[in-house]
């Protein structure tokens, strides 16, 4: 029997098929990855679980897919109408416009968008339009108040919608319109080729696979391989078909042409096959001929070029005024651009047959050339020869000064792609926002402080997340070094703080000089938000380390989804902070953002000694997150309380007192139980358990004190009641007895629970008791009232302090209890 290997239409079929479960079923293999690395899954959860991960994210995907479609057309509409508005204002007219209002507001639009009314006259008079045959100022105003701010279709600005579609108003329009969509068309294509190389290929940046070794085995003819590599390469593929094709197709529909729809379908196809069998060849080549540090910077570079080209594509379809010097460049560049890959169907209405077989012919041409230089390629099989990098002598003394940071930095220079994600796509990304919607660049007041904030808190994002995985498979290393894992990566963490920061300071710096910032205004938005940027950057990286797991095989570059919602989550509240009026507000909210930060690095610093062992876990003990949830807890259940409450407390009783009742006492229980199960040891942790002795001369000591500060307490009183009369009134009798019984037994309870229990415990673990009393005191008194702050930070120093000395809980309860009942008692 003679054996007949398998032909190219069925190895097609296989690895068509072999694709697409891929792309479905992708969620489900990563789950079951990390559920087969990880000891506990693999003896808790069975098969069937494991085959059932992932679905949801799958089913999800699908559901979404119309919406991305909706979306993409959507804007494609908008960059047509766009287009048509640039052609129009940059071909000659053909005599005088009398303008509707309608027209004239969408103009004026137009104009607002380029931040210059001199814009609009330009155009008016471009038309001539005289003065005569504008429309009455009052009566725009009141069609801005009729039609406020939404999105209008501007190519009616310039143009009449008919039964038949679009009328042009000059043939000269029309002819700009199309050289204009046929360079966009370009740029996308270009877009298309550096995506099929950039970051996304984990094949070429080493971070993977390569599928084309493995297939190399099968007892399969080379040429068949190839030629369905080439056809699976061609046929998956996402980005031409939600960017390149709904462009296409919208801009022929409104040139008129009669099989929009078919050649849009027909030049996107030509322009995934191009894109296929270039990748194909050039994946190849490379991964047989360069160096692992040659691909990466090729893979930086493409990515870099992907960034450039769909800005420029934004920056032409989608600003709010359309760029009039890109018209100029289109209708000067060579009319046989329109007959290249991905414009030729634009091409198509105006050469006719000569554009189709030009869109046909060079993809042909490339398909038979690449398989043909693909199989001569890897005629001699996929072994790589030249994929380890050789370094240069004494290459690794470079940057050994700097210590680790000198590492990160050289890191930096050899990887291009590492390069890109951290430095470049996060200032390109905010640029391309800025070429969209340029009014970002105009705003004032907490605006220019906010999206300075964001520009650095999204940059954290590329080199903060990474500073685990970049260890790669040595970070045994790390553990060998004379210092410890927590100050290496805290290094780390300064350093990509430090460049993010740098990020922040340009933004704000731009933004204010372009909004006419005071600079004193500036100096102090500045403060917060690089105070933000540094506690966001090292929150980012204590993501990476909790979220990281060490035990897989593959290195893991890419933070889990659930990991990046978090940290944008907690960023992002930051921005609440730098849009508060007041001052003393914005000290209280920054001073808050640092403590999660504190607790995110706490969290992350406990896991770092057990990186490399996947059952050891560090003791249970308290941590700042411990108090933060559980003031959370409070803060939250006291809001709920009194609100439910309020109908039901009458004159007697003031609904907050039940309110502050409750939430304390579920919000302790709530907490004992959670450290129990923990395993912490509660009492000794928190204070509650000493000896008699001690808790005696504590408790004694703490009234006394507590007496002589509330004496203190009722002279401040009485200053602040001169300054501003009522902010020391109580309230009505019954509301005074309610009151008095929470601040003598209630909240002393809770509150040194919080913040001398928890929280004071937590900050112990790795600061020194002088930075541990100063910060609980600060925020126990952010928590009150502000004319009471300096009063009450000497009391939360006092009864740090005091719980201190005495190891007892118990000791600041009654110094908080004995203050409170002379101040409340006797104000």
């Amino acid at each position: 029997m003679t054996f007949r290997p398998p032909g190219t239409l069925r190895v097609l079929r296989t690895l068509a098929w072999t694709s697409a479960m891929r792309l479905l079923r992708s969620a489900s293999v990563q789950r079951a990855r990390r559920q087969a690395a990880s000891p506990d899954s693999r003896s808790s959860r069975g098969a069937s679980s494991r085959r059932r991960s992932g679905a949801g994210l799958t089913w999800m995907i699908g559901l979404l897919l119309p919406v991305f479609v909706v979306q993409a057309l959507v804007m494609s509409d908008r960059a047509v109408c766009n287009l048509v508005a640039g052609a129009h204002a940059v071909a000659p007219g053909d005599g005088p416009l009398v303008l509707s209002p309608d027209l004239y507001w969408d103009l004026y639009l137009v104009a607002e968008g380029n931040s210059s009314r001199q814009r609009l006259a330009s155009v008016l008079d471009e038309h001539g339009v005289d003065e005569q045959h504008r429309p009455p100022r009052a009566r725009i105003e009141r069609m801005a108040a009729q039609r406020g701010s939404a999105g209008f279709a501007l190519a009616e600005s310039f143009a009449e919608r008919g039964a038949s579609g679009l009328r042009w108003r000059s043939e000269p329009a029309k002819d700009v319109f199309a050289a204009s969509v046929a360079v966009v068309l370009l740029l996308l294509t270009l877009a298309c080729l550096f995506s099929a190389f950039g970051a996304r290929n984990t094949a070429l940046g080493g971070r993977g696979e390569w599928v084309q070794w493995w297939l190399m085995t099968f007892p399969v003819a080379t040429r068949s391989l190839v030629v369905a590599r080439a056809l699976e390469y061609c046929l998956v593929q996402l980005l031409p078909w939600f960017t390149l094709f709904p462009i296409t197709w919208a801009a022929l529909a409104a040139l008129g042409a009669g099989w929009a729809l078919p050649l849009a379908a027909a030049g996107t196809l030509a322009v995934a096959a191009l894109v296929g069998v270039v990748r194909l060849w050039g994946e190849s080549w490379l991964r047989l001929r360069c160096s692992l540090r040659t691909r990466r910077n090729v893979q930086g570079a493409c990515t870099l070029g992907l960034l450039v080209s769909m800005a420029a594509v934004f920056w032409v379809a989608f600003s709010e005024s359309p760029p009039l010097a890109f018209f100029d460049f289109a209708v000067e560049a060579p009319a046989a651009l329109a007959l290249l890959p991905g414009a030729w169907p634009v091409g198509a209405l105006g050469v006719g047959g000569l554009a189709v077989a030009a869109g046909v012919g060079v993809p042909a041409a490339a398909f038979v050339g690449s398989v043909a230089a693909t199989t001569r390629c890897l005629r001699g099989g996929a072994t790589e020869a030249a994929g380890v990098e050789r370094a240069a002598p004494g290459a690794w003394m470079r940057g050994a000064g700097l210590g680790v940071c000198g590492k990160e930095l050289a890191l930096l220079r050899r990887d291009r792609t590492f390069l890109v994600q951290a430095v470049v796509v996060p200032m390109a990304i905010i640029a391309l926002q800025l070429i969209v919607n340029p009014r970002l660049g105009d705003a004032r007041g907490p605006g220019v402080a906010i999206i300075a904030y964001v520009v650095g808190f999204y940059g954290a994002m590329g080199g903060c997340f990474q500073v685990l995985s970049s260890e790669g498979r040595a970070l045994w290393l790390l553990y060998a070094l004379p210092v410890s894992v927590e100050e290496v990566f805290r290094q780390k963490a300064r350093l990509w703080a430090i460049i993010c920061c740098c990020f922040a300071g340009v933004a704000a710096v731009v933004f204010s000089t372009r909004a006419g910032a005071d600079i004193d205004a500036l100096s102090e938005q500045l403060v917060f938000v690089l105070f933000g940027v540094w506690s966001s950057a090292h929150i980012a990286a204590s993501l990476s380390v909790l979220g990281a797991n060490t035990t897989q095989d593959a290195v893991q570059r890419q933070l889990k989804q659930s990991y990046v919602w978090l940290y944008l989550l907690l960023a992002g509240s930051y921005s609440v902070v730098l849009s508060m009026p007041a001052l003393e507000h914005r000290v209280a909210g920054a001073a808050a953002f640092a403590t999660v930060a504190y607790a995110m690095w706490q969290r992350a610093a406990d896991r770092m000694r057990w990186l490399l062992d996947p059952v050891g876990e560090a003791a249970p003990r308290l941590t700042v997150m411990d108090a933060g949830a559980a003031t959370l807890v409070f803060f939250v259940l006291q809001l709920v309380a009194s609100r439910l409450i309020w109908p039901l407390a009458g004159a007697a009783l003031h609904a907050r007192t039940l309110g502050f009742v409750t939430a304390g006492a579920v919000t302790l229980c709530w907490s004992l139980l959670r450290l129990r199960a923990r395993g912490v040891p509660v009492f000794s942790e928190l204070g509650l358990r000493a000896s008699g002795r001690s808790r005696v001369s504590g408790v004694a000591t703490g009234l006394a004190v507590g007496a002589a500060l509330g004496a203190i307490g009722l002279s401040y009183a009485q200053l602040l009641e001169r300054l501003a009369p009522g902010a020391t009134s109580v309230g009505a009798p019954a509301q005074f007895a309610s009151s008095l019984a929470v601040a003598v037994l209630a909240a002393p309870v809770v509150e040194e629970l919080l913040f001398r229990g928890l929280l004071l415990g937590g900050l112990l673990r790795q600061a020194t008791p002088l930075v541990a009393v100063v910060w609980s005191a600060l925020l126990f008194a952010f928590v009150h009232p502000m004319p009471w702050w300096p009063l009450v930070f000497v009391l939360g120093v006092l009864c740090a302090a005091l719980r201190l000395r005495s190891g007892s809980l118990w000791a600041s309860v009654s110094l908080h209890a004995a203050y409170n009942a002379v101040v409340v008692g006797l104000a």
